[in-house]
């Protein structure tokens, strides 16, 4: 029996001194940080090289701040005061490269003033879709509901908020049906077409989602053998 391929630290969060092997740019949160902002005044401050905020569709009202006083380890961690999460979470996100065939493992620390739930996840980029599977695919300009909802106020999860206007779905010109299609549960306008990808050959194709006679611009899609 092979043995098991080496396992590589990937510590997206980790608090000693960057020079740990990795993927990750600046893992430890060390200097130079950068001035960050949604254009809307609710996510402000400063972040570390290498990492950037990704929360704005969630309505957060963030400030990222450097803490040099205080770090676990190494000479400084990322401060994050968090005074309101209407919908969504917090999301601080970084693009990386991971080799084939071998394993990663993740840790980080975290250290609030309040119970706090932190969840790492590790997104392919791109990968290829089989046929028959299905795409969720997030979306705005859906038109109408069947369900009214307040301004600000989340989807429900116990009573779907789905598109009351027909709506149609093509990859590559190819029918592919929209099992549904409506708001994302628990967050504030994030509409959500769930999307069978049709029997096609291998390859690129352009994903066209129509609203009411109205077609959305084209996103690529690779699709991969059944």
């Amino acid at each position: 029996m092979p043995a098991p391929p080496a396992a590589h630290p990937v510590q997206p969060c980790s608090r000693g001194a960057n020079t740990l092997p990795g993927p990750l740019l600046n893992p430890s949160f060390e200097g130079p940080y950068l001035p960050v902002s949604d254009g809307a005044a609710q996510i402000t401050g400063v972040v570390a090289s290498g990492w950037q905020d990704n929360s704005a569709w969630a309505g957060v009202s963030v400030q990222y701040a450097q803490e040099t006083t205080n770090p676990h380890s190494g000479a400084s961690c990322r401060k994050i005061t968090l005074t309101s999460v209407p919908s969504g979470e917090l999301q601080l996100i970084q693009g990386f490269e991971l080799q084939s065939g071998s394993l990663y493992t993740a840790s980080f620390w975290v250290r609030g003033s309040a119970p706090t739930q932190a969840i790492v996840r590790i997104q392919q980029d791109s990968a290829p879709a089989p046929v028959r599977s299905i795409l969720v695919v997030y979306l705005t300009g859906i038109g109408t509901l069947t369900t009214t909802l307040g301004d600000g106020q989340p989807a429900p999860a116990s009573s779907l908020a789905e598109a009351a206007l027909p709506a149609s779905a093509t990859i590559g010109g190819v029918n592919a049906p929209i099992e549904f299609l409506g708001l994302t549960p628990g967050y504030v306008g994030l509409g959500q077409a769930n999307i069978q990808v049709p029997k096609l050959a291998p390859g690129d194709y352009p994903l066209i989602i129509t609203v009411n006679g109205q077609a959305s611009a084209a996103a690529l899609v690779s699709v991969s053998a059944e």
